[in-house]
């Protein structure tokens, strides 16, 4: 496994190594108090590496350095997400009613998207979202059912408030049946991409735990009915997440799951679930993220995502949709995410 220096004189090497025998290092919890880490984010992504052991060359992390160098942006110790253990146990969250909590580092990153300048971050008033500081499971108000699961994981940028709104878009057509989400927590789109760029290496800790501790929990209430399935939806970087966590998981488990990707950043196939369907706009490229990143590590596997994209169905955009057409409640993906809840519904004869 290899890493290599990212300049001349750089010093992350020796703080990795600083970092690991001070036991610093156990997933996504940093130490705050440690002074001498300068370079937070750099030894976040390698570390990360080094437990994978998958080789990413040096210049890959040199954009997230430059950023992370100029705004000197200290990570807050991040506490490690305590996974729900059955339906009952997960909180109801709404977007009518919800606690305005601040977490200051996805402030901090925010500021930065925005361009504000240090002046106008002091004069701007903290977002008002509730934020973990880690990803999160939540579900929407509604009734339960023992062999009815429709889950959903968002993509990169998106605040919990837009995972909510998410949620209630996919539960406004489940005939009053409560759904499941995970917030995808958010760091700000620069962050949030250089950690996306890691998942392609298979590393997902916290989502992949939330996420099979739903479908596990699923499978163990319906083993007396092996035809119950959990219909899971996901966007963009949220794909990566559910490839990640399918593939560390047994095949009884994987058969239980249904996946619709919306506007995916990783293809999942097959043979990896159940079923598994596909969908991003004729405007939208991101799809293509899966085969650049790993081509960068190992060409098979770049070949192999580039195969994949043959199970990727293309819409025409609709006349509302806008940008690169990528956003999971865009027009464009509305009659395909209605059509894969209601065919689910009338298997389960929920009218």
């Amino acid at each position: 496994m290899t890493i290599e220096s990212i300049a001349t004189g750089d010093s992350t090497m020796d703080s990795i190594d600083c970092a690991l025998e001070a036991g610093l290092w156990k997933e996504r919890v940093i130490d705050a108090n440690q002074n001498d880490l300068n370079d937070v984010l750099i030894e976040n992504a390698a570390l990360q590496t080094l437990q994978n052991e998958v080789v990413i060359p040096g210049n890959f992390f040199k954009s997230l350095k430059m950023f992370w160098q100029k705004h000197k942006v200290k990570i807050l110790t991040i506490e490690e997400t305590i996974p729900c253990k059955s339906f009952q146990e997960i909180p109801v969250f709404s977007s009518k009613n919800y606690p305005s909590v601040t977490d200051k580092f996805a402030w901090v990153c925010k500021m930065i998207d925005w361009g504000l300048s240090e002046n106008e971050f002091e004069m701007t008033s903290p977002l008002p979202v509730l934020e973990n500081a880690t990803s999160q499971v939540f579900r929407t108000e509604g009734t339960q059912r023992r062999d009815f699961a429709v889950g959903g994981i968002n993509g990169i940028n998106i605040s919990l408030y837009e995972s909510i709104r998410h949620a209630e878009y996919l539960a406004q057509f489940a005939n009053g049946l409560s759904v499941t989400w995970i917030h995808n927590h958010s760091n700000g789109v620069l962050v949030d991409l250089g950690e996306c760029a890691l998942n392609f290496s298979g590393t997902s800790p916290n989502t992949k735990n939330l996420e099979r501790e739903q479908w596990v929990a699923f499978h163990e209430a319906n083993r007396d009915n092996p035809e119950a399935k959990y219909l899971q939806y996901c966007h963009s970087q949220g794909a990566v997440h559910i490839q990640n966590t399918l593939k560390s998981l047994p095949r009884e488990i994987r058969q239980r799951v249904i996946v619709v990707a919306i506007a995916p950043a990783a293809i999942i196939t097959d043979d990896l679930c159940y079923r598994s369907f596909n969908y991003a706009s004729k405007l939208d490229k991101v799809y293509l993220a899966e085969m650049m990143c790993k081509s960068l590590c190992d060409l098979e596997l770049g070949k192999q995502a580039l195969e994949n994209i043959e199970h990727l169905i293309l819409l025409e955009p609709h006349d509302g949709a806008t940008g690169i057409d990528h956003d999971f409640e865009s027009p464009t993906f509305a009659k395909t995410i209605l059509y894969h809840l209601e065919s689910y519904l009338q298997s389960l004869k929920v009218e």
